[in-house]
C-alpha cells in the first residue's frame, strides 16, 4: 500500500500511464470493432466448422456441402480444366484445383482458345479480323458453310479434339470446382474458371459447329452438338452461386436458338424428330434460381466476416454490391453494429428464399418482384452518392452493399424464360412431326397431345397454353415471355420479346 500510495503522488506518472491506458482502448476499438460477430443461426447463419480464430470457415462449409459425392472420374470440371487456357481463371487456381482433387497435371494439353483468340495466332492475320469476330455471331444461329466463312471453318477443325472432349463433359453428372485459397482470402470468392471458359470458347465452338453440320446436311451430327449445350446448361445451373447460373442461361439460350432452326429444317426427318424429342424429355430440369441462395449467403456472410477480421476497402461504386478486403479503410470498423450487418444480410435472404418456396407460380412471381422493388428502392438511395458517404451511414448500408448484384434475378423470370424456351422447342418438334406425318398443320397445341406431347404444353408466363399463329406462311409456336403480353409473335426487345419457334407452314 505504502508503494502504491507514493506512485499516485508522482502526477507525471499517473498522467503517462492513463494516456497509455486511454491509447490502448482506442486501438481496442479501432482494431476490433465496436462489436464483435457473435457465431448463431441469426448471425453467421452456420455455427461450424470455425478456425484456429473461433471464426465460421465459410469456405471449408462450402466445399464440404458442394464438394459430397464428388470425384476426379464423375467430375466434369477436371475436363474444364484442361481446355481452360488461364485466361479465365489463371494458372494458380488451375494448379491448385488438381491439387485439392488429388490429381497430377496433365501434359500436352491444349487449351480451347476462344475464336478471336485463334484469328490473332494466325501466322497472317485477317486484315477483316472485326468483321471475321463478327462472323461467329451469325453462325451460332444459322446453317453455314465453310465457303461462307472459311476462317471459322478452319477453327472449328483445328479444335475438333478439344470441342469433342467438351461433349464428354457435358454427359457427366457433376461439375465441381472447389472454393479457392490461393489468395489466402478469408471469405469465398467463389468464380470457378470454367464458367468463362463455357460462356465464350465451349458455348460458341458447340453451337457454331452444329450450324455447320447442318449446313453440310449432317443433321445428326448438328443435334449431338446442340444437346450436348442443353446438357451443359442444365449441369452448370446446378451449381451454387448466381455466377454459374448466369452462364447456364446464357447457355441455354445459344443452345435454343439452333436447335429452333434444326427443326424447321427441310431436311427434318420423323425419325430423327422424335428422337430429339425423346432426348429433350430425359434431361434433367433446369434447376431454379433459389438454389443460388445458401452459397450466395454464405459469401456474404464471409466477406463481412472478412471485413471485420482485416478491414475493408470499399469500391468506388458501392451500389455495384461488393466491398473487396484490403488494408483498413479511414471509416474503420468501430462503425458498425456487426451483428446487425449479418441480421441484415439474413433478412433479405429469408425473404428471397421464402418467396421463392411459394407453389403457385403466380404467387411466387409477385412475391419476388416485391422484393426486388423493395431492394432496388435500396439501391437507387445511393445513386448520387460517394462510397465514403454511404459507408459511413452505417451498419445497413454495409449490409446492403455486400448483396449479390442484381439481387434477386436468378429466381424470378429467369426460370421462366429457361422453361419456356423448353417448352416451346418441344412443342415446335411435335408440331413439325405432326407435318411430317399428317402433311398438314396443327390447328391448336391440343392437337398434339397425346400422340407427339404427353400433356398440354402450357407457357410458364401466364399458365396458359402456348400460341399458335400463321404469319406470312409460317407456323409461329411461341410464348408471351416477360412482358405476359401477347404480341403476336412480334420480335422485340430481348427482354421483352415473345419466345417465337417458326415452321413453314404447309398451304
Amino acid at each position: 500500500m505504502r508503494r502504491l500510495k507514493a506512485w499516485f503522488q508522482r502526477p507525471k506518472r499517473v498522467l503517462w500511464s492513463l494516456l497509455a491506458l486511454n491509447i490502448a482502448l482506442l486501438l481496442l476499438v479501432v482494431f476490433c470493432g465496436g462489436s464483435g460477430i457473435t457465431v448463431s443461426p441469426e448471425t453467421t447463419a452456420i455455427t461450424e466448422p470455425l478456425d484456429d480464430a473461433g471464426f465460421v470457415d465459410y469456405l471449408q462449409h462450402h466445399n464440404r456441402v458442394c464438394g459430397a459425392g464428388v470425384t476426379a472420374e464423375n467430375n466434369a470440371a477436371v475436363l474444364f480444366a484442361r481446355l481452360d487456357p488461364a485466361k479465365h481463371g489463371g494458372a494458380p487456381i488451375i494448379a491448385e484445383f488438381y491439387r485439392q482433387m488429388n490429381l497430377a497435371p496433365p501434359h500436352g494439353v491444349r487449351p480451347l482458345l476462344d475464336y478471336d483468340q485463334f484469328l490473332q495466332t494466325l501466322p497472317a492475320r485477317p486484315p477483316d479480323l472485326e468483321k471475321q469476330i463478327d462472323y461467329l455471331e451469325t453462325a451460332k444461329t444459322r446453317p453455314w458453310t465453310a465457303a461462307e466463312f472459311p476462317e471459322l471453318a478452319r477453327y472449328i477443325q483445328e479444335y475438333t479434339p478439344e470441342i469433342n472432349l467438351a461433349v464428354e463433359a457435358s454427359r457427366l453428372p457433376r461439375v465441381y470446382w472447389p472454393g479457392s485459397t490461393v489468395f489466402d482470402w478469408k471469405f469465398i470468392a467463389f468464380m470457378p474458371p470454367w464458367f468463362g471458359l463455357i460462356h465464350s470458347s465451349i458455348g460458341p465452338a458447340l453451337a457454331s459447329r452444329a450450324m455447320l453440320r447442318l449446313g453440310e446436311g449432317n443433321l445428326n451430327a448438328a443435334w449431338s452438338d446442340l444437346l450436348a449445350l442443353h446438357r451443359l446448361s442444365r449441369l452448370t445451373s446446378a451449381c451454387p452461386t448466381s455466377n454459374e447460373l448466369l452462364v447456364a442461361r446464357g447457355t441455354s439460350w445459344k443452345a435454343w436458338q439452333p436447335s429452333c432452326q434444326l427443326a424447321q429444317s427441310p431436311l427434318m426427318t420423323a425419325n430423327l424428330a422424335v428422337q430429339m424429342l425423346q432426348d429433350l424429355r430425359e434431361l434433367r430440369p433446369h434447376p431454379k434460381g433459389i438454389n443460388a441462395q445458401e452459397a450466395e449467403r454464405w459469401m456474404c456472410l464471409s466477406l463481412v466476416q472478412a471485413a471485420f477480421r482485416e478491414g475493408y476497402e470499399p469500391r468506388h461504386e458501392p451500389r455495384i454490391g461488393l466491398a473487396v478486403p484490403g488494408l483498413p479503410h479511414q471509416l474503420s470498423r468501430r462503425a458498425y453494429d456487426w451483428n446487425a450487418v449479418m441480421r441484415r444480410i439474413n433478412f433479405w435472404f429469408d425473404r428471397w428464399e421464402a418467396a421463392a418456396a411459394l407453389k403457385p407460380r403466380a404467387a411466387r412471381r409477385t412475391a419476388i418482384h416485391a422484393l426486388a422493388r423493395d431492394f432496388q428502392h435500396v439501391r437507387d438511395t445511393v445513386k448520387d452518392k460517394s462510397a465514403t458517404e454511404w459507408f459511413s451511414a452505417g451498419s445497413q448500408n454495409l449490409a446492403d452493399s455486400v448483396m449479390p448484384y442484381g439481387f434477386p434475378w436468378s429466381s424470378w423470370d429467369s426460370d421462366d424464360r429457361s422453361d419456356a424456351q423448353t417448352v416451346v422447342l418441344q412443342t415446335q418438334l411435335a408440331a413439325r412431326l405432326w407435318q411430317l406425318r399428317r402433311g398438314v398443320n396443327p390447328k391448336t397445341p391440343g392437337d398434339l397431345v397425346p400422340e407427339f406431347l404427353p400433356d398440354l404444353p402450357v407457357d410458364p408466363f401466364d399458365e396458359k397454353p402456348l400460341k399458335f399463329a400463321v404469319v406470312k406462311g409460317e407456323l409461329q409456336i411461341y410464348s408471351i415471355s416477360f412482358n405476359r403480353i401477347d404480341d403476336g409473335g412480334r420480335p422485340a426487345p430481348w427482354h421483352n420479346s415473345d419466345i417465337v419457334a417458326t415452321l413453314p407452314a404447309i398451304p
